[in-house]
This record gives structure tokens, C-alpha cells and sequence, in this order.
């Protein structure tokens, strides 16, 4: 393709854009750190402390108490003898520095604190205290507090400790117009790699220098009113953009090799849904809870070991359950070519996004696959678009549930595939290989393999519902077998295992079924920032209903798979919580609501103008609460 008539829209935005960014940069903000984390309550009563603090610091240990209680504890985290707090590109004036701590309980403790270029030695007497210092500005606007204090021996901890840390406030004092290189140049390239991606995914010229100019505008506000959201990261922003223009270039490559520019659109809407994936994850706190449960995982996976358990919360009955190693044994080749040294989570974050993005280019390949005369035109495109930000899936990777992300992922290929080969009347020969591929997806995650049995069950019930009784007969067959298959080879070993009880775990007493079904309406439907908004409801369930004459072969399938949302409810009457329905339904959303907004978009100009609202509308809101939903995990406001 000819990138010269795009030369000039990407240069002169470019100019605009690296004003724009100057200028986010040039407003004082504050900064507030509470070191150990805040302090928030969860939707079901438990107490946190939110890590957000974790950044920032260097050289200092885990936060402290583990047991919070939100009446009585402040949270604070033991520096080592030398410790650092950095906040990158902060503020460009000088900036007072509050810093709330306490020495170790001893008469003197000799004390050094510098700030940038600033230095105060001091002897502290035992106690909590705030200590005030002037840091000058610094030339890329950055705050650097160096920490030193004798090693305190608290035997028989056997950490290395200097002083306890509690809190940092820092203020601006002054104007004075800065520009911190380093950050302003990584964040330039990723606005230039913005057009450059439009350009090779087919846009016109002037939509790249919108796409520019959007993306640096959002950036400068973000810089203006919360900054360290973003500098805390302008290098991996940078990296991450210049991954995915990798993605649109062999998509463009493609492309020109088959003749068919609707896959360099596709592979830019993948590069695009792949960087959103990957810019949620980099928060500390995805470091534990379940992502550190992968890796342990992953690393017993390589030693052999196979049959894993995990503890269930009461709103799922308590005691334990068996976790499948689907996800393990399809990660363990990359781990393998990967050096001991490397960290294992972040490839376990790489590839769940990565799998995840691609569910984008299946919508299309499913939709173009089973179009005919009927199909309205581009609606294989606009079923990609609707699943650019899926909320629900984004937050699922951000708080760790890399199996129930990678599973599904593995799965909805063999799903589509047992769809297309039900509704094509396919050779019966592809029979054994639909089993086990159905058993491999069964063995991805408990979640998965659940949702796909209410898939089968739905479908099933839509097939006797239309009398295709030899459909039906080959569903019966294929989806026993797998089942059987994978109860035999997984499952089996755990028949009798007297871990998998209660264990006499005092749970709350069970809501009424009421409540809880009032629950999952306002909580996941209605509200604005629902696990699936009420407009991606609407969307897709209108679509649904064009799927007979838009999507004729799919038709069905696809009424099973969101009838499956229905179906999960029905474990509210004996349980506190239903299978994640949530993450299972947003592609059958997105394939639906595509075929809906392409039939809309060919009825007049008014339809079309309504369906191209439409998606802008689920995109840009999608966007938008994403950014706030990172905005508040990295700020200490976000409740598990």
C-alpha cells in the first residue's frame, strides 16, 4: 500500500498532538499516597487494603497488618534500610513533601531523607511523626525520596527493617513550564503508532488524524487531572503500541495476499482490543490473589502434577473443587522456551489478552463464514467491533481470573466449530474430532465447561423445539461423548475425595431467591457500570431477532447461546452465586448485535446514521468506563 498520501495528516497531527500532551503536562497536581494501601469495603462485607501504592516504592516489604479491621487499623509497610519512593513526572515547580512514619521502638534512630537535590538528617525519638521537606524541581518533573536508617534487628523476624512507613502527601509550590523528555517522546509514539495502524488498517487519512488527535487529547486530559495513571507507564504504553502495530502489519500483509481489505480492518481492530487488554493488567494488584494461583499452578504443571483443588467461597457452597489444567498444559510450551528468569505471570497475562483479542477476528471469520444472500453487508465487521472493550471480560483480567479468560478463549473456537458443523450438515467424519475438541474445552475451567453444558442443553431444547431430530441426535451423541470422556480422563479422580466437602465452613444464611435474582438485574443489567450495561443488552437482543433472515445458518445456535444467561439463573435457587454467565455471553452479544446494526444500517440514511451511533455509543462508553474503572484501581478507589 502507499503510506506517502498519509505522510502529511500523520505529521501535522503529530505537531498538534505533541502540544496537546505538552500542555496535559503543564498543570500542578497534587499527590496522595497512602502506603499500604486504603482502606475500602467489598460488595459482600470484606475489608481491604487496596496495594495501589506498590509503584512507587522500592526496597520496601509487604504491607502490613494482614488482617484488616476498618475501625482500628492503619495500614504502613517496613522500608528496608534503604528505601526508595519515586514518582515519575510528577509536577515541574518545587513541591512540599509531607511523609508520615515511625522509627523502630529504640531511643535515637539516626535518619538521612533526601528529596531530588534536597537532604535532611535528623535523629528520630520512637513514635509516629510527619516529617515536612522541600524537594526543588527537577528537570523531568520527578520526585525521588531517598530513605537511609540503621538496619533494625527485630529478631526473630528475619527481614531486614528501617523505619515504617504510613503515608506521603506532596503539593506543588509553584508554577513553571517543564517538558520531561522521556515521557513526552514515549507517549508521542504511541500516537503516532495510533495513525500509523489506521493507515495500514485501510482508514482514509483524515479518520487516522481523528484517531491521532482523540488519542492525544484523552492522554492530555488524563495527564491534567490524574497524571501518575499514565507516567506511571509511558515506556510499556510505548512498548505495548509498537507490539500491536506488529499485529496490524502482518494483518495488512495478509490482506494484500488474499485480496480481501477487510482483514487489515480486522487486524487493526485486534491490535486496538489487544492494547486495551494489556493496558489494564499492569496494576501490582493483578500480582496476587488468583494470578499468583496460576503460577503456582503453571509451575506444577511442568513437574507433572495434574489434579488440582481450590477453595470455593460460600455464595458457591464452600469447601473445595476441582480445577482442570487446560489452561496450564496449553501455556507450559511457551514457559518452557522462556528462561527460569523470566516472570511467569506476565506470561500468563500476555497470552490470556492475547487469546481473548482473538475472539475479535473469529466473530468476523464466524460471520463471514456463514453468510449468504442475505446477510447484510459488512455485518461480519460490525460483530468484531461490539467485542473491541468487553467490560466484563477487561475487569476479569484485572483481578486475576486468568483461567476462566484463557479457558473460554480456547473454547469458543470448538464452540463455533460444533456450531457451523450442526447447522451446515458437515461430514460425519469430523465426529471424533469434534469430541475431542469438546473435551479439551471441557477441561479448560470448571466455568467453561458448565457454561458450554447449558450451551448444549439450550440448543438442544431449541432443536426438539423445531423437530430436527437428526441435528438434534448428532448433538446428543457428540456432547455425551465428550462429557464421558472428560469425567473418565480428569474428573473421575476425585470421586470420593473427602476434601471436596464442607469441611464444616459456617457460611451467612442464604438470601431469599428474590433478592438474589433483584440482584443480578440491578447490579449486572441496569447499573451504568454493569458486568454487561443495559445497552449491549439492547443491542444484542434486538439483533437476535434479525438473526433468522441476517444469519439464517446460526440462527439457532446463537438463541441457544444467549439463552444460556436464563439458564444460569436457575442455580441462584440453591446456590449464592451463578456460573459467570457474564464472561460466556458477551461473544453471542456481539455476534447478534452485529448482524442487527448491519441490517439497521441498510435501511436509509436514517437507519444507517442510527446504526453507526449505536456502535460509537457501546465503543466510546466502553472506553470510557474502562478508563475509569483503571482510574480507580490505581487510585486506591476501587472495591473488589
Amino acid at each position: 500500500m502507499a503510506l506517502g498520501r498519509y505522510a502529511r495528516v500523520i505529521l501535522l497531527s503529530s505537531i498538534v498532538a505533541g502540544l496537546l500532551l505538552w500542555l496535559g503536562w503543564q498543570r500542578l497536581v497534587p499527590f496522595n499516597l497512602a502506603i499500604g494501601g486504603d482502606l475500602v469495603i467489598g460488595e459482600s462485607g470484606e475489608q481491604f487494603a487496596l496495594m495501589y501504592d506498590q509503584p512507587y516504592l522500592t526496597n520496601v516489604h509487604a504491607p502490613e497488618p494482614a488482617t484488616v479491621d476498618l475501625s482500628t487499623t492503619e495500614t504502613y509497610r517496613w522500608t528496608q534500610p534503604e528505601a526508595t519512593i519515586d514518582v515519575p513526572y510528577l509536577n515541574g515547580s518545587a513541591q512540599l513533601v509531607r511523609l508520615s512514619l515511625a522509627p523502630p521502638s529504640v531511643p535515637q534512630t539516626p535518619f538521612l531523607l533526601k528529596a531530588n537535590a534536597a537532604e535532611v538528617r535528623t535523629d528520630l525519638p520512637p513514635g509516629q511523626r510527619t516529617l515536612h521537606i522541600f524537594a526543588p524541581a527537577s528537570a523531568d518533573g520527578g520526585l525521588k525520596l531517598e530513605l537511609q536508617a540503621p538496619t533494625y534487628n527485630a529478631s526473630p523476624d528475619p527481614r531486614l527493617l528501617g523505619v515504617v512507613l504510613y503515608r506521603m502527601e506532596v503539593q506543588p509550590l509553584s508554577h513553571s513550564w517543564f517538558m520531561p523528555w522521556a515521557g513526552w517522546l514515549d507517549l508521542l509514539v504511541l500516537v503516532i503508532v495510533v495513525g500509523l495502524g489506521a493507515a495500514l488498517a485501510g482508514l482514509a487519512p483524515l479518520t487516522a488524524a481523528g484517531a491521532m488527535l482523540v488519542t492525544s487529547s484523552g492522554l492530555g486530559v488524563l495527564l491534567a487531572t490524574v497524571r501518575t495513571i499514565v507516567t506511571l507507564d509511558t515506556g510499556q504504553l510505548r512498548n505495548i503500541s509498537l507490539a500491536c502495530l506488529v499485529v496490524v502489519g502482518l494483518g495488512r500483509w495478509l490482506a494484500e495476499r488474499r485480496q480481501n481489505l477487510e482483514i487489515a480492518l480486522v487486524a487493526g481492530m485486534t491490535a486496538l482490543g489487544l492494547a486495551l487488554r494489556l493496558i489494564g493488567i499492569r496494576h501490582p494488584q493483578t500480582n496476587f490473589s488468583d494470578l499468583l494461583l496460576n503460577v503456582n499452578n503453571l509451575a506444577s504443571t511442568s513437574s507433572g502434577d495434574l489434579l488440582f483443588t481450590e477453595g470455593l467461597p460460600c455464595a458457591a457452597g464452600a469447601g473445595r473443587s476441582p480445577y482442570p489444567p487446560g489452561t496450564y498444559l496449553f501455556t507450559q510450551p511457551l514457559s518452557v522456551l522462556l528462561p527460569a528468569s523470566f516472570n511467569r505471570g506476565i506470561l500468563i497475562q500476555v497470552v490470556g489478552a492475547f487469546a481473548d483479542a482473538m475472539v475479535i477476528p473469529l466473530l468476523w471469520w464466524l460471520v463471514d463464514r456463514t453468510r449468504d444472500a442475505r446477510t447484510p453487508a459488512r455485518a461480519a465487521l460490525w460483530a468484531a467491533s461490539l467485542y473491541l472493550a468487553p467490560l466484563a471480560m477487561l475487569r476479569a483480567m484485572v483481578i486475576g481470573e486468568w483461567s476462566n479468560v484463557l479457558g473460554q478463549a480456547i473454547a469458543l473456537p470448538v464452540l463455533a466449530w460444533l456450531g457451523l458443523w450442526l447447522a451446515s450438515n458437515q461430514p460425519r467424519a469430523w465426529q471424533p474430532a469434534l469430541i475431542a475438541g469438546l473435551t479439551v474445552a471441557a477441561l479448560q475451567h470448571s466455568g467453561t465447561m458448565l457454561s458450554l453444558g447449558l450451551w448444549g442443553v439450550a440448543l438442544a431444547g431449541f432443536l426438539a423445539w423445531q423437530r430436527q431430530w437428526s441435528v438434534l441426535g448428532r448433538l446428543v451423541v457428540i456432547g455425551t461423548s465428550a462429557v464421558v470422556l472428560a469425567v473418565g480422563l480428569y474428573y473421575s479422580n476425585f470421586l470420593g475425595d473427602p476434601s471436596l466437602a464442607n469441611n464444616g465452613v459456617i457460611c451467612p444464611a442464604p438470601r431469599p431467591l428474590g433478592q438474589k435474582l433483584w440482584g443480578v438485574v440491578w447490579n449486572d443489567l441496569i447499573a451504568l457500570d454493569g458486568r454487561v450495561p443495559a445497552w449491549f443488552w439492547l443491542v444484542g437482543l434486538g439483533g437476535a431477532f434479525s438473526l433468522r433472515h441476517g444469519l439464517a445458518r446460526l440462527a439457532t445456535p446463537i438463541w441457544a447461546w444467549l439463552a444460556t444467561f436464563v439458564l444460569s439463573l436457575s442455580s441462584l435457587i440453591w446456590s449464592e452465586q451463578t456460573v459467570r454467565w457474564w464472561l460466556f455471553i458477551l461473544p453471542a452479544l456481539a455476534l447478534s448485535g452485529g448482524v442487527g446494526l448491519a441490517t439497521l444500517a441498510q435501511r436509509g440514511r436514517f437507519g444507517r446514521a442510527s446504526a453507526i451511533a449505536a456502535s460509537l455509543f457501546i465503543i466510546a462508553a466502553s472506553m470510557v468506563l474502562w478508563t475509569d474503572f483503571i482510574i480507580e484501581y490505581r487510585t486506591g478507589a476501587f472495591v473488589p
